[in-house]
C-alpha cells in the first residue's frame, strides 16, 4: 500500500508518531479495567492480586527480552511466524477456558 501512495506516503517520523499515539491509546484502553482486580477477589486478597498482576507484566516484559535474542534479520519469517502461531494457540486456549473462568466469577460480569 505504501508504494502505491508514492510521494504522498507518510514520512518515517510521521509513522513513528502514529505508532506512539497508538501505544498511548492501547494503554488508555486498560483504564476501564483498572479496578477490576478488586471485583473478582476477596477483600483480603486485593493487594496480593494487584502484585500478581504487576508480576505478570514483568514476566511478559522479561519474556519479550528473551525472545528478542532469537531475532535475526536473516530469519525474520520463522521468528514472526512462530511467535504469531504460538500467540494464536495461547489465545485459543484462553478462549476455550472462558466458560470455566466465567463459571467461577460468581456474578461479576
Amino acid at each position: 500500500m505504501r508504494t502505491k501512495l508514492g510521494d504522498r506516503a507518510p514520512s518515517t517520523p510521521s509513522k513513528f508518531a502514529l505508532g506512539v499515539i497508538g501505544m498511548g491509546v492501547a494503554f488508555l484502553l486498560f483504564l476501564p479495567m483498572a479496578g477490576g482486580t478488586g471485583k473478582t477477589s476477596p477483600a483480603i486478597a486485593v493487594f496480593f492480586l494487584m502484585a500478581l498482576y504487576f508480576f505478570s507484566v514483568g514476566i511478559g516484559t522479561s519474556t519479550a527480552g528473551v525472545l528478542a535474542r532469537f531475532y535475526s534479520p536473516a530469519h525474520e519469517v520463522p521468528y514472526f511466524g512462530i511467535s504469531g502461531a504460538v500467540t494464536i494457540v495461547v489465545g485459543l486456549i484462553v478462549l476455550s477456558l472462558v466458560p470455566w473462568i466465567r463459571g467461577r466469577m460468581e456474578g461479576v460480569h
